[in-house]
């Protein structure tokens, strides 16, 4: 009787399907070096006045790397030298959808209150999940918590709507939106 030999053909995994660990680098590490890596191409390109290849320059990155996604821009943003800021923002800005009339939309919170069916049913609205006798932590009346604006006032605490207002307009200046602004918009929720 033959006996078969049967060997188990497990597939190695490939760079860019995520479970790669090139040079025995962890996730993490292989995505600081990525973004790393493409910041400096970039930079490096950019003093050359070639033109730069975003997308060609994260996917050779993520292949070297074996990153499963690419980094986010916004990653790419905060690891940009100051010396090269000016020149490589506006290649790595987003496409301007909130802000392509010129005002910046903010939304700030206010402090939140009880709801005023309370006091005269003595029961709170079905349709009204928040509030501070909610179980969405402190979040404003009719909403969960959840929403961007929501946890920005939650992890503020909802002391100051200015310190909120700033907040914001650093994170457009951050991210250059701020420059392109004719005015703004304050929205109090």
């Amino acid at each position: 009787m033959a006996t078969a030999v049967i060997t188990e053909s497990k597939k190695l995994p490939r760079p860019g399907r995520g479970g790669y660990q090139p040079h025995g680098l962890t996730e993490e590490e292989a995505r600081v070096r990525a973004i790393a890596e493409i910041v400096n191409s970039m930079a490096d390109l950019s003093r050359k006045n070639q033109t730069v290849d975003l997308n060609a320059l994260k996917s050779a990155a993520c292949r070297k790397y074996g990153l499963a996604r690419a980094p986010k821009l916004v990653e790419m943003i905060a690891a940009l030298p100051d010396s090269d800021r000016e020149s490589l923002l506006p290649k790595l800005r987003a496409k301007p959808v909130r802000t392509a009339s010129g005002i910046e939309v903010v939304a700030v919170m206010s402090k939140p209150h009880r709801c005023p069916h309370i006091a005269t049913t003595g029961n709170i609205c079905v349709y009204c999940p928040g509030g501070p006798d909610s179980d969405f932590e402190y979040s404003t009346q009719s909403y969960t918590g959840y929403e961007p604006t929501s946890m920005r006032a939650i992890r503020a605490r909802k002391q100051l709507d200015y310190s909120l207002n700033r907040s914001r307009e650093y994170h457009f200046k951050f991210y250059g939106i701020k420059g392109q602004l004719d005015q703004q918009r304050i929205f109090m929720i």
